[in-house]
């Protein structure tokens, strides 16, 4: 996310996406984009961990929706 000029207002997204498949589709575009380079670096787990606290997606369901994303 350092292209992006300021930071992300991981609580202003959660207000503006409030359906629970609309926030699992975010989550799974992020982690596809931080998949992309073929690296998982630990700063795009903390975004992605952030924007799941967000969006009150527990820990557990993040991993399964990451481990389905990596296994394609």
């Amino acid at each position: 996310m350092t292209f992006i000029p300021e930071a992300l207002d991981v609580d202003k997204l959660a207000r503006s996406i409030r359906g629970e498949d609309e926030r699992r589709e975010v989550l799974r575009l992020c982690i596809v984009m931080a998949l992309a380079d073929g690296e998982y670096a630990p700063s795009e787990a903390r975004a992605i961990g952030a924007i799941a606290t967000a969006f009150d997606v527990h820990s557990t369901e993040l991993q399964q929706i990451f481990d389905a994303l990596a296994r394609r």
